[in-house]
């Protein structure tokens, strides 16, 4: 296949504004203030841009420093920043949004910062090029975002005639407003958003080292005012007792805003001078009980292999759908880096033996430990297989599928909590996405075969619950304000006091801060230990080693008394029904 075609910036004939310097021999360009800062002609096309799909620029800039690409539409234009040294890629329907600026573009150029920036500044620029968009027979991938259930911001109406989302935008630094009128102070125009319990932005890109934050302006009809409330964390959005409380965004994720007291949504808005930028994916409003998270899946159309934009989404470990329903090819084996993404497929068009869906179902559903994994809504799997390697007798688990019972491995749901004694219900079966404990009752691994349709993790709602998780994460107490958190670890229930490191397809357990840190387990099945009495450790205390009442080490514990050394030195018996 050709290879995308690039047309490279000649800087032949700059052309700088009064606080502007180009040095060809060193191909450095400068600043000197934050105003009237820019480099015009410097040879890439104008007109209709439509044709090109990426705007590339390989630049060395020193830390603190940031410039500006600048594309015009006449005397408009749209702002590209550009904050980090090395080679970045800016996809052009992306960062641009209006289409109008790529059919009628009259100039790219570069620019130093606004007010916000620092000038004096400078820039190597080593290469700037527009890459055009691959033949029409390669596969394009093209990254979507999807939450299934939840209305589009802008899908809501109102009283604001003018009201106007970008579906992805960036938002900087200069107090952006995302969407709205603009306007804060008073109540002007407004959407409904009655019956709505949360307000959710899918961040991408975000500066780890800015001070971005998104604020959400409500109108109170009910006091007559503006109400400024912050977007947190989805995470964090039970332990959130203020949502008027500032909060920043510094990685990628779902934001969340609680909103069920409010009939009327104004716009959102970013920080004054606050640095950085971010990319809002999606943003969307959401009912329930609990957020709803937004999913990301690549989108495949054409008919051949060859294109960048598909080997990066093959390449991307991250990626758990991918639709290739657009691929006119026949016999196509597109292997993702990441095992356990499932292809959405017409029949014939891939010949990948495992994890791929036509017309909703999945022949041959394979799940790899260790690697994220996402359901695909209205799926089921004809047969569905996880396995993965266990020392220990008890674990946690949660699978997409509905699992069962068997000799060599028994399943368990939490059925309360009194005092330091927490009771396990043995499960014959469990539904798909129900988290559990599991007791491996021989061999040195589980392996766990299922069918039927297909769930996500199911969401707790009380205080005492089991959450589990198809990929991994890192819990912090500090989000569970209020409750301890646990994890099994070697066969004890762990109380973590800062953050539980949880792998995929694994579940961690919630319960009120005042049932301490030693939690003695009592199960309704007589096969399992009735009995294990002071497995709960604080912070990093584990269990050494088990022996028989002979001094015999043992792998796990067994039925009658056993003798349990802990890290902290102490010895326990315990006794095993």
């Amino acid at each position: 296949m050709n290879p995308q075609e690039e047309v490279h910036a000649t800087f032949a004939s700059p052309q700088g504004t009064p606080n502007t310097t180009w040095d060809a021999g060193s191909k450095t360009f400068g600043w000197t203030a934050t105003s009237y800062n820019q480099l015009k002609n410097i040879g890439l096309p104008s007109g209709d841009i439509t044709g090109y799909e990426k705007l590339v620029i390989d630049c060395t800039i020193a830390d603190g420093n940031k410039f500006r690409i600048l594309v015009y539409k006449g005397s408009e234009n749209k702002t590209i920043w550009v904050n980090s040294s090395g080679k970045t890629e800016f996809v052009l329907a992306d960062v641009i949004g209006d289409v109008s600026f790529l059919t009628n573009c009259t100039e790219i150029c570069l620019s130093g910062p606004n007010w916000e920036g620092v000038a004096p500044g400078s820039a190597v620029i080593n290469d700037f090029y527009l890459v055009k968009a691959a033949p029409s027979d390669q596969i394009k991938a093209t990254k979507v975002f999807d939450a299934p259930g939840t209305k589009d911001l802008n899908d809501l109406t109102g009283t604001n005639t003018n009201w106007s989302v970008v579906t992805s935008a960036i938002v900087t630094g200069e107090a952006k407003v995302f969407c709205g009128d603009g306007d804060g102070s008073a109540e002007a125009t407004h959407v409904t958003i009655t019956g709505s319990d949360f307000i959710q932005f899918h961040v991408t890109n975000a500066s780890s080292d800015a001070n971005q934050s998104l604020r959400v302006w409500i109108w109170d009809d009910k006091n007559s005012k503006v109400v400024t409330l912050y977007a947190h964390p989805v995470e964090e959005y039970a332990s959130v007792s203020n949502w008027e409380t500032p909060a920043s965004i510094k990685k990628d994720g779902d934001y969340v805003v609680k909103v069920s007291e409010y009939n009327y949504f104004k716009g959102v808005k970013s920080n004054w001078g606050s640095g950085g930028s971010i990319t809002i994916s999606k943003a969307y409003v959401s009912q329930g009980g609990v957020p709803i998270p937004c999913s990301e899946k690549y989108v495949l159309t054409g008919e051949t292999e060859g294109n960048p934009s598909l080997t990066a989404a093959l390449a991307d470990a991250s990626a758990t759908l991918i639709d290739a329903t657009g691929v006119t090819g026949t016999g196509l084996n597109l292997v993702s880096a990441n095992p356990n993404c499932v292809f959405v497929a017409n029949a014939g068009t891939l010949s990948n033996a495992q994890n791929v869906s036509v017309g909703g179902t999945i022949a041959n559903l394979v799940i790899t430990d260790g690697h994220p994994f996402t359901a695909p809504a209205g799926s089921s799997a004809t047969t569905a297989t996880y396995a993965r390697d266990m020392t220990n007798q008890f674990g946690t688990i949660c699978l997409p599928y509905a699992i069962s019972s068997t000799e060599a491995m028994k399943f368990y749901t939490i059925a309360g909590l009194s005092g330091d004694v927490l009771t396990l219900k043995a499960e014959t079966s469990l539904a798909a996405g129900t988290p559990a404990i599991v007791e491996k009752v021989s061999g040195s691994s589980i392996s766990v075969s299922g069918s039927g349709t297909l769930a996500n993790a199911i969401a707790g709602t009380s205080n005492l619950e089991l959450i589990g998780t198809f990929e991994p994460k890192v819990i912090s107490a500090s989000n569970y304000s209020g409750k301890n958190i646990y994890a099994i670890s070697n066969n004890q229930f762990v109380k973590a006091n800062n953050t539980i490191n949880l792998p995929a397809f694994r579940a961690f357990f919630t319960a009120d801060a005042e049932a301490g840190a030693k939690i003695r387990i009592v199960a309704d099945d007589e096969d399992m230990a009735t009995a294990i009495d002071a497995l709960a450790g604080v912070g990093n205390v584990v269990v050494e080693s088990i022996h028989a009442l002979n001094g015999a080490k043992i792998p796990s514990l067994q039925k009658g008394i056993n003798i349990v050394k802990f890290s902290n030195g102490s010895v326990k018996k315990i006794l095993v029904k």
